[in-house]
């Protein structure tokens, strides 16, 4: 029976089953919460007043694999980063950075911090971050930006010789559909390799399905034919559940990614988040997780040197692609 998983996870960026806490709707082995909102990008009850919020790096607790079968350089492969945060700490946009002439790759805890003294209880989170090891051989995975991080490895094998889809089972995410990749997973006869769309929230999987973990299956995959939304599960503020599908009902542009001093400065969901370079902060959609579902038009969660627009000051927030 399938569980729902958690709602609301440079050189190069990319783009569990241990029990996730994260804010919103359900947990990692969790049945959903009708009462909650899906995918709630939380302002925190803790937080009052006018704040900014800062993209923060930080080590994990632990790392660990989802994906037990073989890798190879063409295939996706995943793990679970764990690590008690601040209460008032809210999940951000994860990224990887690889350094392949010594087959290590750095993927720290990537939080939204605000700018407050937060209350000293914590809370655990755990999230899935997918990587595609560039090259063959034995790579370290570090849950953070530098070795003295927890970490484990990973042997990656070259692909196999041959056309993609040509396989019963997928070996190489090209076996897949567009949008899905082919992940590893634990079932009743062992481990196995499965297309799926990977996602750590329901905003990853589009708005035509919702983010689960499967008994004997899949972690962390996007399951089609569940309404993200409905009469029970409402959307969080700047999103409208059409059809069962939270839409963005915001506008991103030069008129809203405006410089700020608070949050009250910014349209919802948009919030003012600190610049890179501590030059000041603008209204951004910082996005919980390198999903296509956050943005608006055609933006995508990134990296602020692949803005288009130049609107982007810190990473991890809605860039312009352009039309």
């Amino acid at each position: 029976m399938p569980r729902l998983a958690a709602t609301l996870a440079p050189v190069a960026l990319v783009a569990a089953s241990l029990g996730a806490t994260l804010p919103g709707c359900g947990g990692g082995d969790a049945s959903p919460d009708a009462a909650a909102t899906a995918d709630a990008i939380v302002r925190p009850d803790a937080i009052a007043g006018c704040v900014t919020w800062a993209r923060v790096e930080r080590a994990a607790d632990t790392i660990a694999s989802i994906d037990p079968a073989p890798v190879n350089t063409d295939r996706t492969t995943r793990v679970a980063l764990v690590a008690e945060v601040a209460a008032c700490d809210q999940p951000a946009m994860p990224i990887v950075r690889y350094d392949p002439a010594t087959r290590r790759a750095f993927a720290p805890m990537a939080v939204l911090e605000p700018a407050i003294t937060c209350p000293p209880s914590t809370q655990t989170l755990t999230r899935p971050v997918e990587l595609r090891l560039p090259s063959p051989g034995t790579w370290t995975i570090y849950a953070g930006a530098d070795a003295s991080a927890p970490s484990l490895t990973i042997d990656v094998a070259s692909p196999p010789d041959r056309a993609c889809g040509t396989a019963g089972a997928c070996e190489l995410d090209c076996d897949c559909a567009a949008g899905e990749r082919c992940l590893g997973g634990v079932g009743l006869g062992g481990a196995f390799r499965a297309c799926g769309v990977p996602c750590e929230l329901d905003r990853d999987c589009g708005g035509d399905a919702r983010c689960i973990s499967q008994d004997d299956g899949l972690e962390w995959v996007c399951q089609a034919g569940v309404a993200e939304c409905d009469g029970q599960i409402p959307c969080p503020d700047g999103y409208v559940c059409d059809a069962g599908a939270c839409a963005p009902d915001f506008t991103l542009g030069s008129g809203t990614r405006v410089a700020c001093g608070c949050d009250a400065d910014c349209d919802a969901p948009l919030r003012c988040v600190l610049d890179g370079d501590d030059a000041g902060a603008h209204c951004e959609l910082a996005c919980p997780t390198a999903g296509g579902g956050w943005c608006q038009g055609a933006h995508v969660c990134g990296l602020a040197a692949d803005d288009l627009a130049g609107l982007a000051h810190t990473d991890g927030v809605c860039v312009w692609l352009g039309e």
